[in-house]
């Protein structure tokens, strides 16, 4: 059955927001009349300019605009976008925030009456750990949003509980043209994906590495962050490959070369209650990962066998490596099944159907 599309969205995000941004706007953007995206600054920026795209029929019309200083006021952001899409007579049937901040400015422009529906895209609950006034926010976003979509299965029970009116687990993908055809395995290899930095478990991995190399031939880093220096004088050892950054293609084909990922995630608010990318880049692959039990997700590599849980500690991480590397073949094959037969990291099903059921609200 086809999938009834809203005729025209407004995407509106931060400077820094990416994946669930670029999804969104990377399927819509040809696939509906009209699709603007407008990314405004998070905090008081020096040039302090708005970015602007607009697709018209597929064609994109992009621009940039320095406006008055101070642009971090809530209130003077929305009444520039407002002003802006006032200037073009533009309306739309939805508006989607991907924070709670800008899903504000969105319920404004509904009463703007530039807006129809406004969609909270929420991916993470940090409140608890903010101030006052960022905590309002979120909860007016929560509550006042005609739709929050949510990332994780977590997180969407804690917007039911702020009293969202409308909750659907929209899970983080990954874009179809990325995912890889065929995997095909070069050697005996560990692959860590993702920032180089002490959240995401980069020190563990540094002291795992002489366990981890009596189970593997080789460790492969791709990513940047505050440990790159150490990494790249370590990568002068043979069995040590740092990548630097690559573009999530890329990323996708090393994963798909490696016979197991890292996951090494510290606990924390943000990582608890969102849906992390890492490990569907991992699994979409076919290759078997180790993860905190505390992840969503491994609830899900537990059950198919593909890979192993353990906490981010040293002695953990390569104990469970060694349990992988003695039934490495059964792990890589249940990591492939597990690719093959759920396609929940598509972004054209995840985000095609979370569109579907808005629109049918």
């Amino acid at each position: 059955m086809e999938v009834k599309l809203p005729n025209s969205a407004l995407i509106l995000a931060h400077y820094y927001a990416y994946g669930p941004a670029d999804d969104l706007e990377r399927l819509l953007s040809s696939r509906i009349h009209r699709l603007m995206v407008v990314k405004v600054p998070l905090f008081l920026e020096s040039n302090n300019e708005v970015y602007v795209r607009v697709y018209e029929k597929g064609r994109l019309y992009s621009w940039k605009a320095r406006v008055a200083p101070r642009l971090h006021s809530l209130q003077r952001i929305q009444a520039y976008i407002l002003s802006l899409l006032r200037l073009h007579g533009y309306t739309f049937d939805m508006a989607i925030g991907q924070d709670p901040i800008v899903t504000f400015i969105g319920l404004g422009l509904r009463r703007a009456g530039i807006v129809q529906k406004v969609v909270f895209h929420s991916h993470s609950y940090t409140a608890p750990a903010r101030g006052a006034m960022y905590r309002l926010i979120d909860r007016i976003a929560t509550i006042r949003s005609d739709t929050v979509w949510a990332l994780s299965r977590r997180l969407a029970g804690i917007r039911k509980l702020i009293g969202a009116r409308r909750v659907i687990h929209v899970p983080v993908c990954i874009r179809d043209d990325v995912l890889p055809a065929s995997t095909s395995r070069r050697d005996r290899s560990i692959v860590f994906i993702g920032r180089l930095s002490r959240d995401k478990g980069i020190d563990v991995l540094l002291k795992s590495i002489p366990r981890l190399l009596e189970s593997f031939d080789k460790i492969v880093i791709v990513g940047k962050g505050p440990y790159e220096k150490v990494l790249a004088r370590l990568s002068s050892r043979r069995e040590i490959m740092f990548m630097g950054p690559r573009p999530l293609a890329e990323a996708m084909k090393i994963a798909a070369e490696a016979a197991l990922g890292l996951v090494l995630s510290r606990p924390s608010l943000e990582v608890l209650t969102t849906d992390p990318m890492k490990p569907k880049v991992y699994l979409a692959a076919g290759t078997p990962i180790i993860i905190p039990p505390y992840l969503e997700l491994s609830s899900d590599v537990a059950r198919a066998g593909a890979g192993a849980l353990a906490y981010p500690k040293p002695s953990a991480v390569a104990d469970a490596a060694a349990r992988v590397a003695k039934n490495l073949d059964d792990s890589l094959s249940a990591a492939r099944e597990l690719a093959r037969k759920n396609d929940y990291w598509k972004c054209s099903t995840i985000l095609l159907n979370a569109l579907k059921n808005t629109m049918e609200e």
